[in-house]
């Protein structure tokens, strides 16, 4: 982790990410290098376990700002039978592009001490630009039934090369629907993808984003998509997202790939 990083804290209010729109969208990774700002605490209590499916919501969002420039717009924990588990939104207010973004999450009690800490696994975009919002999802280590305080940290690298041929994002989507995944859980989503680009494209991934009809984040799954698509290329793609029983108020399908 580099020793020049910036780091800056804010308390504010909630955002809300609306998206009405089926997109294809670049893409994320992690990275323990880079800038980094540290969002204030909210209290916040875990919810109740669900059979299938996120359980019932708890907002859980703060409002960064400072030099670093980046904002959790939502942030919300559900509970499966793997535990507690965060799904979200940060926006790129820096003013300038990001690479590999990472967020990460502390839940603290009242005296300060850790109780749970968790790390975007969602990899949904390797390049963020100015002024967009990338969806987040993380594991907690632990499920504490309720925390006095929550600690939201952004890393992040600036542009670079490696960032950009992982985030070749010309790609079409046609014919996507979610419907009931027969005989499993969750729902499945299929579809039809282009590569509209000049590149071969590789290692395609595929990240739904699902929301609720206030526009929050309430599901977020990430996918392999077709192993090579040349250029002009299309292929059909599918697979289960088991965040959700049933199709989202919106959705969008995000994607990029190496070229």
């Amino acid at each position: 982790m580099r020793q020049d990083r910036l780091r800056s804290s804010a308390i504010g209010a909630f955002g809300l990410a609306v998206s009405l729109a089926l997109l294809a969208w670049p893409a994320c990774g992690g990275s323990n290098k880079g800038s980094e700002v540290t969002i204030s605490p909210t209290p916040g209590q875990s919810p109740a376990a669900a059979a299938s499916g996120p359980a019932a919501s708890t907002a859980a969002g703060e409002t960064a700002s400072g030099a670093s420039g980046f904002r959790i717009i939502s942030a919300t924990p559900f509970t499966n039978k793997n535990g507690l588990y965060f799904v979200g939104e940060v926006s790129n207010e820096s003013g300038a592009d990001a690479a590999f973004v990472s967020v990460r999450l502390t839940l603290m009690d009242g005296g300060g001490n850790v109780l749970a800490t968790g790390k975007d696994g969602l990899e949904a975009l390797t390049l963020l630009p100015a002024g967009r919002r990338m969806p987040f999802k993380m594991s907690m280590s632990a499920a504490p039934a309720q925390w006095a305080d929550q600690q939201f940290t952004v890393l992040h690298d600036p542009p670079s090369d490696a960032a950009r041929e992982e985030n070749y994002t010309d790609f079409e989507l046609s014919d996507v629907s979610v419907q009931a995944n027969a005989g499993a859980s969750g729902v499945l989503v299929q579809g039809l993808i282009k590569n509209t680009g000049a590149k071969p494209a590789s290692r395609s991934r595929l990240v739904f984003v699902g929301r609720d009809a206030a526009g929050d984040v309430v599901a977020a799954w990430a996918a392999n998509g077709p192993a090579a698509l040349g250029a002009g290329a299309s292929d059909t793609f599918a697979f289960p997202v088991l965040d959700v029983a049933v199709a989202p108020a919106t959705y969008q399908v995000l994607v990029r790939a190496t070229a």
